[in-house]
């Protein structure tokens, strides 16, 4: 599943970057790292229907609060 996800995003024109992380001791949990080129970008990204497909699949897979957004500002 995340496999296909992350093709599909890497595609999207206004993401930068795209990338999936796990722990050697919690293979089964994700940590991914994503930036947009700009607000209008994340939006697509939040609409597109491959996303909304993955999430119905990943529903009864979820443990727990599920997903959580941290905005982060770049240093300078």
């Amino acid at each position: 599943m995340m496999r296909e996800l992350t093709e599909h995003v890497r595609a999207e024109p206004g993401n930068v970057v795209f990338w999936p992380y796990t722990r050697e001791s919690r293979p089964n949990e994700y940590f991914v790292f994503e930036v947009y080129c700009d607000q209008a970008a994340f939006e697509e990204h939040i609409g597109a229907p491959y996303g909304r497909k993955f999430n119905e699949e990943l529903a009864s897979l979820i443990e727990g609060d599920g997903s959580e957004l941290t905005w982060l500002q770049a240093s300078q």
